[in-house]
């Protein structure tokens, strides 16, 4: 399984693969796989900030292959602390 990051706001990727796991099936085998979702997976670089966690929406995107059509699309909502 891949998982892939986007944020809304961040006009230079498409996705960023951010995580993965090697899972075997048998014939109509079905498995859980979880990914946590950490500071690590959303850091990026910024220009003038270096790597960080900017405000934003993301897309996270997780699925067996890369093509847009095979993933599972969530969002997350990263808001600024006061």
């Amino acid at each position: 399984m891949q998982l892939y990051v986007k944020a809304e706001n961040d006009n230079r990727a498409i996705k960023t693969l951010k995580g993965f796991k090697r899972i075997s099936l048998k014939a109509n085998e079905t498995k859980n796989v979880k990914f946590k979702i950490s500071n690590a997976t959303l850091t990026r670089w910024i220009d003038g900030k270096g790597y960080t966690v900017e405000p934003d929406k993301y897309k996270i995107k997780v699925g067996y292959s890369s093509f847009n059509k095979d993933l599972q699309v969530n969002n997350l909502l990263v808001q600024q602390m006061n």
